[in-house]
């Protein structure tokens, strides 16, 4: 079984100490122990535009299943206020208007990631699309929560199997490094490793779980 793995950092478990494995890893376990022979080929990659390039150089009809985690980088961040008055317009906009994903610009972005779900599209039988990691960050939250509930929307629209992070890590300090507050722990790793293993396993989407099942 090939697996192709498109995301930020996480994919590859950037900052864990040595000997210790992300989510990928402990996914990829998960299916050995099932008794499938499996290999990962990881591309960190999280603009959208550097998302959609890369799909159309790969051969994505070699892989038996394509994991794509929108990272944080796939919504650009919030530009700091500049002025005790710029910050107080911010914190108005992100107070009343958080349910409007326009308020802080999100939108922005629909159309690119509306890309990148194009050239999934054609396999997306195959596909299993994680929502970022929630960053403790809680100038970053709110934007970043906005560009999830996108995701989500319209990974759904297009029939994707959507993987939600955010419902097994919380944006807490308990499942992030102590020294690079912005990265999962191992503890966080694993438990998305884990989970989305479960999520794997039970979307009946995904053609590719079939082999594992039959061993």
């Amino acid at each position: 079984m090939k697996i192709l793995v498109i995301g930020d950092q996480h994919t590859t478990g950037y900052g864990l100490p040595a000997g210790q494995v992300g989510f990928v890893g402990h996914f990829v376990r998960q299916i050995s122990r099932a008794g499938q022979a499996v290999t990962a080929e990881t591309h960190p990659s999280t603009r959208l535009t550097d998302v959609q390039a890369l799909l159309s150089q790969l051969p994505l009809e070699n892989y038996d299943l394509i994991i794509w985690q929108c990272g944080e980088g796939c919504w650009p961040g919030p530009a700091k206020p500049t002025s005790r008055l710029a910050a107080v317009g911010t914190w108005i906009r992100q107070r009343f208007f958080f349910g409007s994903v326009g308020a802080v610009g999100v939108p922005e972005n629909t159309v690119e990631l509306m890309a990148v779900l194009q050239r999934l599209r054609p396999h997306r039988h195959k596909v299993l699309i994680m929502t970022p990691a929630p960053t403790p960050n809680r100038y970053l939250y709110p934007w970043c929560e906005q560009g999830r509930q996108v995701l989500l929307r319209r990974g759904q629209q297009q029939d994707f199997s959507v993987f939600d992070t955010s419902r097994h890590v919380r944006p807490t300090p308990e499942y992030f490094l102590d020294r690079l507050p912005a990265f999962m722990n191992a503890v966080a790793h694993e438990l998305v490793g884990r989970a989305l293993f479960d999520f794997y396993q039970a979307t009946p989407t995904i053609v590719a779980i079939r082999s594992v099942r039959k061993n």
